[in-house]
C-alpha cells in the first residue's frame, strides 16, 4: 500500500490499481478506480511512481506484509523527486574482546511493530571500530530516506559524528593535536550515511537496564561468539 498525499488529499494507491481518496473533511472518503482520478492527479501520481517503483520492490522483499506503508510528501512547486520519510529507532552496541582482538557490533531496529537485528564480527578490530560499525549497518539497514532517532552508549561515536566530524573535515581528517583521526575510513562512511538520513543522536549508559540496548549488546558478543566458533558470518534477522 503507498499514501499519496496531494494538496491536503490522502491518496493510498494498491497494486496501482484502487485508490482510496480521503478528504481533507472527515467522512469524505471513498474508494475508486485508477481511471476515475482526476487527470492531473494521475499525471501528478505517473511522475511520483517512477521514483517509488523501486522503493517499494524494496520494502516488499523486507517486510513479511504483502505491502508497505510509504508516505509520500508533495506540494506546489516542489521537485518531481518525492521526500520519502519512515520512522525509525535503532539501537546499536560494539563489543571486543580484548581492544584490539576479536569484536562484534549488533543493531536492534524499530519500525511501527517491526523488530530487526543485525549484528557482524571481525577478527581483528577494536571496540570503536565496532561502535561506529553499528552505527554505519543500522543507518545503511533502512532502504529509504528515513526520520531516525539513534541510540547509542558510546560517548566517542556520538561526540564525534555531532561534534567533532565537521572539525576534522575541514581540518583536511587532522586532530587539534596535529594527528590523523582515528578511524577515518568509518568515520566518513558515517557522515554519508549520517546526511542521507534525518538523524537525532541519543546517548544511554551502557549496562544500566536498558532494554533496547541491552539487546544491542547481546546481538554483539552473540557475533563474536560465532566468530569465534567458526561461524561468523553477517546476520539480519525480522
Amino acid at each position: 500500500m503507498v499514501l499519496l498525499k496531494v494538496n491536503g488529499v490522502e491518496l493510498e494507491i494498491e497494486e496501482g490499481k484502487h485508490v482510496f481518496c480521503e478528504g481533507p473533511q472527515q467522512g469524505d472518503s471513498h474508494w475508486c478506480q485508477w481511471e476515475n482520478l482526476p487527470p492531473e492527479l494521475q499525471k501528478r501520481f505517473s511522475r511520483l511512481s517512477k521514483g517509488l517503483a523501486k522503493t517499494i520492490e524494496k520494502f516488499k522483499a523486507e517486510l513479511h506484509e504483502p505491502f508497505a506503508a510509504v508516505s509520500v510528501q508533495y506540494s506546489e512547486g516542489a521537485s518531481d523527486t518525492p521526500e520519502l520519510i519512515q520512522d525509525a529507532h535503532i539501537f546499536t552496541d560494539g563489543a571486543c574482546r580484548g581492544n584490539p582482538g576479536p569484536g562484534g557490533w549488533g543493531v536492534v531496529i524499530k519500525q511501527g511493530d517491526t523488530v530487526r537485528e543485525r549484528s557482524g564480527a571481525e577478527a581483528d578490530t577494536t571496540n570503536n571500530r565496532m561502535e561506529l560499525t553499528a552505527a554505519i549497518e543500522g543507518l545503511k539497514a533502512l532502504s529509504m530516506a528515513s526520520k531516525v532517532i539513534l541510540t547509542t552508549d558510546s560517548a566517542y561515536l556520538k561526540s564525534g559524528i555531532t561534534v567533532w566530524i565537521e572539525t576534522w573535515k575541514k581540518n583536511g581528517w587532522i586532530t587539534s593535536n596535529r594527528k590523523p583521526v582515528l578511524n577515518k575510513d568509518l568515520w566518513e562512511e558515517l557522515d554519508a550515511q549520517n546526511q542521507r538520513h534525518e538523524v537525532k543522536w541519543k546517548w544511554v549508559k551502557g549496562h544500566a537496564g536498558h532494554s533496547e540496548n541491552e539487546k544491542a549488546d547481546a546481538v554483539a558478543n552473540t557475533a563474536i561468539e560465532r566468530l569465534l566458533s567458526g561461524n561468523a558470518r553477517l546476520s539480519a534477522a525480522v
